[in-house]
């Protein structure tokens, strides 16, 4: 069944329910990367909070671009999708891209340079004994110095 895993950082493990977050929103075009988003949303809805929705693409092009030019492709239908939803709940997302990169580089790189507080991912169990969610979630657990929000489903 669905489950979330919260890792508490920085400011949240001083003060466990602050006002306001901000999101990092890493996402992908597939199920459980939209189901950590509709999480994201209800929680900035929730505290009238930011939220930036991330695509990383690891094939060449340009590195960074700062909004999303919607013009087709997996990355813009991922973020066209986020985009939607949270506008129905009343929530603005910032988007960007980012191509050519390691995808928990990127996300630990964006996470730092922006000053999130909070990243959820949505991610999707991996089989075997223990309980493991892919390398780009382990790596931004290991490394990142907010909290995090792993939601599975």
């Amino acid at each position: 069944g669905p489950l979330a895993i919260v890792d508490a950082r920085g400011v949240h493990r001083k003060y466990a329910t602050p006002s306001r977050f901000s999101i990092l929103l890493p996402i992908r075009a597939t199920s459980y990367s939209r189901h950590g988003a509709e999480l994201a949303i209800e929680l900035a809805r929730a505290s009238r909070s930011e939220i930036e929705a991330l695509f990383v693409s690891e094939e060449r092009g340009r590195r960074w671009t700062p909004r999303a030019s919607f013009g087709g492709g997996l990355e813009d239908v991922a973020l066209k999708d986020v985009v939607a939803l949270a506008e129905s709940h009343g929530i603005v997302v910032r988007t960007s891209v980012q191509r050519g990169r390691d995808p928990a580089a990127a996300i630990l790189d964006v996470a730092r340079r922006s000053r999130h507080d909070l990243i959820v991912l949505g991610v999707s169990r991996r089989l075997g004994d223990q309980l493991f969610f892919g390398e780009t979630a382990a790596a931004v657990v290991a490394a990142v110095p907010c909290s995090v929000l792993l939601v599975a489903s």
